[in-house]
């Protein structure tokens, strides 16, 4: 009988801080808009979203509190008009700290202290424990008491809505239901193949521009990690001709160099030109990039322009 595959995904090193902070860096007003409806209500959408990352740094120095995971600092447009606006301030934790509602503390008091502002913060809680929920900070000494309550978003509450997460239209669900998937496949990546290709899928349905397209798709890619094998697979899968998701994803960093080796390389071969051709033609009929379609397919001008007079007949998708 066969023995099912459980390579150990958990033990791929995984780049969980950049990963959410290029999500957030991204989809801030949909995070809001999902955990946090008042704020989001109030959001000017007008005006741009301001991220503090030197502030931020500066405020971690001082603050010398330890080990942390994600912390953001944003400066948020509000309705009300003029220079108004709120500093925003969110952590995603991803392990049980005693430590963390002081850190959390500690960043409210000393954002405000800098910035004589208004100051929210907020925690994602993205550990695996059920019962882990810290949303209080309190100091009480011979009369003198000091409390801070912040709203807590535990991911492991949203298990049971997974599937709901991935069909819905607001991109920061599929970071989630990523993140998510990234814990239950954590002993098994072929499973983990299948949920980051389902992701992914999806992604191109979302109606993003193509930086947002990029953008999220690396998100995935950097939570959703496999062993070198399946990514392999993963990546032959993703330049597939018949796949569907080749041309949407043609342009992404990510993939590029890796198109040029893996995916491509069996309809780009020597001897192969017609495949060359198709491939060309759906990235003409989706309007990408000439100078992008010239590098990948190696056609020159004069070929490409030829391509686009013959009309050749496409096969399906």
């Amino acid at each position: 009988m066969a023995t099912k595959r459980t390579s150990k995904a958990a033990e791929v090193p995984r780049d969980y801080d950049a990963a959410w902070k290029d999500a957030f860096r991204l989809f801030l007003p949909q995070f809001l808009q999902m955990f946090h409806p008042p704020l989001f209500a109030v959001l000017e959408p007008t005006r741009p979203i301001r991220f503090l990352e030197q502030e931020l740094r500066r405020l971690q120095r001082r603050a010398k509190v330890g080990k942390r995971t994600v912390d953001v600092l944003a400066e948020l447009p509000l309705l009300e008009g003029g220079e108004t606006w709120l500093l925003l301030h969110i952590e995603v934790q991803s392990s049980k700290d005693p430590e963390f509602p002081h850190r959390m503390w500690v960043y409210h008091y000393r954002t405000y202290d800098l910035y004589r502002r208004s100051v929210a913060s907020m925690a994602v809680l993205a550990d695996s424990s059920t019962e882990w929920r810290p949303s209080r900070y309190e100091c009480h000494h011979f009369g003198c008491n000091l409390t801070l309550e912040y709203p807590t978003f535990k991911l492991r509450d949203l298990i049971p809505q997974i599937e709901e997460l991935e069909l819905c239209d607001n991109p920061f669900a599929l970071v989630l239901a990523s993140h998510l998937r990234a814990q239950q496949t954590a002993a098994d990546s072929e499973l983990r193949l299948d949920r980051k290709l389902t992701l992914c899928r999806r992604l191109m349905r979302l109606g993003l521009t193509r930086d947002k397209v990029d953008g999220l798709f690396l998100v995935i890619d950097a939570i959703l990690t496999l062993d070198p094998e399946l990514e392999e697979k993963f990546e032959r899968i993703i330049h597939s001709r018949e796949d569907g998701m080749e041309l949407e994803l043609f342009t992404s960093n990510r993939f590029i160099e890796k198109g040029r080796e893996l995916g491509i390389k069996e309809g780009l071969k020597e001897g192969r030109e017609e495949g060359r051709e198709v491939i060309a033609r759906r990235m003409l009929e989706r309007e990408l990039e000439r100078g992008l379609i010239l590098d990948l397919t190696g056609f020159s001008e004069e070929e490409l322009l030829a391509i686009e007079q013959l009309k050749l007949e496409l096969p399906p998708s």
